[in-house]
């Protein structure tokens, strides 16, 4: 007879990163994210960019502070704090940034975001507008104590 493990059983190995979620409706909620232990694209476990740009994901799993599980919608989300030390696309090993940007991005709740943005794109795609107009709906921008993923289409106007 075969027995099916409770879900309390069934681990898979995740790096817990906490975030703090601005939605569009003005409500911030801190939550934790669980990356994937391992990435298909790379080696190395998933990064933040991975996680928020995953196009088959509606709806994105997190944790409440607390651990109470729950589900928020992708596009509801306008901007997501972690810490600086977050991993991201840009900082695996040998990446480096054709360009670098100084931003201010002005978003639609009327909260904005400044820090740099690594353009990874080659050099005749490196603009900020080339970055802006690729297809993730999540962009990286890197604070001095934070990493911060902004919804491109939450962006109202950027200053650089």
């Amino acid at each position: 007879m075969m027995t099916i493990p409770m879900a309390d059983e069934i681990r898979v190995p995740t790096v817990p990163v906490e975030v703090r979620l601005t939605l569009c409706d003005g409500q911030t909620l801190a939550a934790t994210v669980h990356l994937g232990s391992s990435s298909p694209f790379h080696e190395g476990s998933e990064t933040l960019d991975e996680f928020f740009n995953a196009d088959d994901r509606l709806f994105l799993p997190v944790h409440e502070t607390g651990g109470k599980p729950m589900l928020v919608g992708r596009r509801a989300i306008v901007a997501a704090l972690a810490p600086p030390e977050s991993p991201l696309l840009s900082r695996l090993p040998g990446r480096v940034a054709e360009n670098i940007y100084f931003l201010r991005l002005h978003l639609e709740t009327g909260g904005v975001v400044e820090g740099t943005l690594l353009a990874n794109l080659p050099s005749e795609h490196s603009r900020v507008s080339d970055a802006f107009n690729q297809a993730d709906e999540f962009v990286p921008i890197e604070g001095p104590d934070f990493v911060a993923l902004v919804c491109k289409n939450r962006v109202t106007r950027i200053e650089f």
